[in-house]
């Protein structure tokens, strides 16, 4: 949030909404969690993606945080499922990059 705050008179262009253009959302955060089949309750995840735009492509950065104690990093909602093969449920929550730069500058 604090790089999208920084840049705000020069945000990349996925996180600027434009209602007149059809383009595709790009996912800035995602909370994973998992319900599991024994009744344990199963680590939850969020992901943070960045993106830039230089040279006519994009590219990305990601981060994940996880529930304390919980040490395998994961990237994607099947990573999370692989690394727990107890899950039986997983629930992800995704915030798009307008909605997420919409945020960041409202703080």
């Amino acid at each position: 949030m604090e790089r999208l705050v920084v840049s705000r008179h020069n945000l990349p262009a996925v996180y600027i909404r434009d209602t007149k253009k059809e383009k595709f959302a790009s996912i800035a955060f995602e909370l994973i969690s998992g319900a599991a089949t024994e009744g344990k309750e199963m680590p939850r995840v969020a992901i943070a993606r960045h993106y830039t735009e230089g040279r006519g492509s994009r590219g990305s950065s990601a981060i994940s945080f996880a529930t304390p104690g919980w040490t395998t990093p994961v990237l994607s909602e099947v990573e999370y499922a692989i690394a727990l093969p107890k899950v039986g449920l997983v629930t992800t929550r995704h915030v798009t990059t307008w909605a997420f730069a919409e945020i960041a500058l409202s703080l």
